[in-house]
């Protein structure tokens, strides 16, 4: 340094000037920014190209770290030789911290601004035009952040809807509404959703912006709906459950008192015919009865360990006979496939009904296909789908390429005895039945359709990791005859009860019969009642048969019971009636399943083996 200003001498932390003269950057700088600083010199007095304004961070040999502003020129004689260099250094520390913070602030604001959730834009006030977008957002409209940001507010709403939406963004401005719903937004390709909005103003830089935050409600209303349809489903399950209970006893005492009358009937006697056909048609209201229990998911089940693909194999041959030649019939079954624990019955009954539903959508012929898959469900799936916990599945999907359905029909698809068949083709609960089933079953189901694209039933069953249960071979031989062994009987339908105790009492067995729990204790406890098998009604007034035969039990720990309902509910499956191995007979029913049923609780044995 050969001459220097006051300014510098005090950058230098010196007050005499004299004191930098006949000094070095080597003096006063770290080693790496002094060389670099004597590189950058000698390169301008050799070449004579100054350097104009450069930001250079300096490293000081005290630790301190600044920034500088430097500007190095050649200095020339009369003769124009470079004889020296004169450098201008001005101290930009401060402007560089303050950059600094602002690049920080930038950068936590864009951190939060793609952290939110919900479609977040950032619009100049005075233009509209957007000048951040995250992408939430882009994903949202479908643009990409480009592409949005050659916008502005007005081009992403309908504009027949702008005057609304100018409305609202000022009564949020104005603190007058915090929330604007109903927003309709429009996406690049043209289709509209509603939004609910939140804005407020904003100063990015020397700019006055607002922040509008977009919730794309489509999801939230299609959870809505599907909430009030299951509402709608569940009050329609509970008026069907309660029915079919009541008329199941009703046809309880109808088909068996036909049956008994029958027995005593020679085939040829007038009235033989008569009573055939009231049993005939009491049979067919029985099934109607079973299928309305399977939608109001109040039927018993005897779950199992299931493989699916078994489960599908095995009815493969039947389904083809059921579907028709016209139909091609095609599985497509996962090798690795899980295990689920359901009713076999009944998830046969879901295969079959389904199949028979997609060969009906075919009247000219198609194609069928069965699908099984592990899947995982998501917390996002959940979201959408109402009622569906997050885990491992097994899928049971069943497609055709038959006449498809609207949005409309596919709302009511599952309603009891809703049908798009013409009068006498179908009673409407075939799909009722496989959705009660499914729902009793733990498991979810779904239709994907449109009109004239076919239709897909996507039933979802949690994956179990037992193993799949070998089933025992039956023991030696019964009779389905009684002993003399008595039985006490507890029903609360006095006509049903009469009817149980005579089919009892033809099969050989002597009877107790008990109107309800109360009368059932009393015969036990106070008359010494001793009897080798309860039969009881599973819902009754006052005490229910399950708590009787607790009861029961404390008298005569080995008491053998059999169960028998029109229906069962959630809170008896919770209590374990229908756990595997528990007798249990479903009404109404036949003398010869009844007599069978019996036998097997009181000998331990299946009639005939």
């Amino acid at each position: 340094f050969v001459r220097v200003n006051d300014a510098l001498a005090r950058r230098f932390g010196l007050d005499d000037p004299s004191a930098v003269v006949g000094k070095t950057d080597f003096d006063f700088f770290g080693d790496e920014h002094a060389r670099q600083a004597l590189a950058d010199e000698q390169r301008v007095m050799a070449t004579g190209e100054p350097i104009v304004g450069i930001e250079e961070k300096e490293n000081w040999r005290d630790g301190r770290l600044t920034w500088a502003s430097t500007t190095k020129m050649p200095m020339r004689d009369a003769t124009g030789q470079i004889v020296g260099l004169v450098g201008v250094s001005r101290d930009i520390t401060a402007h560089e911290q303050a950059e600094e913070a602002l690049r920080v602030s930038e950068e936590r604001f864009r951190t939060v601004f793609e952290a939110v959730g919900d479609g977040t834009v950032l619009a100049d006030a005075a233009t509209g035009r957007f000048v951040m977008a995250n992408q939430a957002m882009c994903r949202m409209l479908g643009y990409t952040e480009e592409e949005l940001l050659r916008l502005a507010v007005d081009d992403i709403h309908p504009p027949a809807d702008l005057p609304m939406v100018k409305e609202a963004f000022q009564r949020q401005l104005s603190g007058e509404q915090p929330l604007a719903t109903g927003i309709p937004v429009q996406r690049k390709d043209g289709s509209i959703f509603v939004a609910d909005l939140h804005s407020l103003p904003l100063t990015l830089g020397d700019t006055r912006c607002l922040l509008g935050v977009f919730r794309d409600m489509t999801a939230f209303n299609e959870m809505e709906q599907q909430l009030r349809q299951a509402q709608k489903m569940e009050a329609v399950g509970q008026l069907a459950g309660g029915v079919a209970h009541d008329f199941n006893n009703i046809l309880c005492v109808i088909q068996g008192h036909c049956e008994l009358v029958l027995r005593s009937l020679r085939e040829d006697d007038p009235l033989f015919k008569s009573i055939a056909q009231i049993q005939s048609s009491g049979e067919r209201a029985a099934a109607l009865t079973r299928q309305l229990l399977a939608f109001s998911r109040k039927q018993p089940l005897q779950p199992e360990v299931l493989d699916l693909n078994a489960t599908v194999s095995n009815l493969e041959g039947m389904l083809r006979r059921l579907i028709g030649e016209d139909v091609d019939f095609v599985t497509k079954l996962a090798a690795d496939l899980g295990r689920v624990k359901a009713d076999p019955g009944q998830v046969e009954q879901v295969i079959v009904n389904l199949a028979v539903n997609a060969r009906d959508a075919m009247p000219r012929g198609g194609k069928l296909l069965i699908e099984t898959a592990n899947v995982e469900l998501n917390e996002e799936y959940g979201n959408v789908h109402a009622g569906v916990a997050p885990g491992r599945y097994v899928m049971l999907a069943i497609t055709d390429t038959g006449s498809g359905m609207d949005q409309r029909t596919m709302e009511r698809v599952f309603e009891p005895f809703f049908t798009t068949k013409e009068k006498g083709k179908g009673t409407g609960l075939g799909l009722a039945t496989v959705y009660g089933i499914v729902k009793q079953s733990g498991g979810s189901i779904r239709v994907v359709s449109e009109l004239g694209r076919g239709a897909t039933f996507k039933v979802y069953l949690a994956r179990c990791d037992e193993a799949v249960a070998v089933k025992a071979a039956g023991a030696g031989p019964a009779s389905d005859r009684g002993a003399g062994e008595h039985i006490l009987l507890v029903e609360d339908e006095p006509a049903l009860g009469e009817v149980v105790r005579d089919v009892l009492t033809a099969l050989g067995y002597r009877v107790t019969l008990a109107a309800n729990a109360g009368e059932a204790l009393l015969a036990v406890e106070e008359r010494r009642l001793a009897p080798d098998l309860l039969i009881t009604d599973v819902v009754m007034p006052g005490m229910s048969g399950v708590v009787l035969a607790e009861r029961l039990r404390r008298t005569y720990p080995g008491l053998k019971v059999l169960f028998m309902s029109g229906y069962t509910d959630d809170g008896i499956v919770r209590r374990g009636v229908l756990e595997p191995g528990t007798p249990f007979i479903q009404k109404p029913f036949s003398i010869d399943d009844f007599a069978a049923k019996v036998a097997l609780v009181v000998h331990g044995h299946k009639p005939g083996q």
